[in-house]
């Protein structure tokens, strides 16, 4: 059990978002398995960023679409090298 800090919840009473609107955090266990959830909550993340959503996922687990934006998003070399040297 974690400790949400005092801030505006994300649903209902559940989580926190920060004053940005960027950060989200919530409790709720499975939420990427909604296809439309993580759809939206992608293309708000893209619309942020000033960066097209590419609406077209490829695969059917939605941890492996994130997954992929994540890696193509970051320098993985520079983060695994920065993970290594801990």
């Amino acid at each position: 059990m974690g400790k949400t800090p005092s801030c505006s919840p994300v649903f209902d009473d559940d989580g926190c978002v920060d004053a940005s609107g960027v950060i989200i955090g919530t409790y709720l266990h499975g939420l990427f398995e909604n296809e439309s959830l993580t759809k939206s909550l992608l293309s708000y993340a893209c619309k942020r960023k000033g960066i097209e959503y590419a609406a077209d996922i490829k695969n059917k687990d939605p941890y492996e679409d994130l997954a992929h934006i994540v890696e193509s998003s970051l320098d993985m070399r520079k983060l695994m090298s920065l993970l290594e040297n801990e």
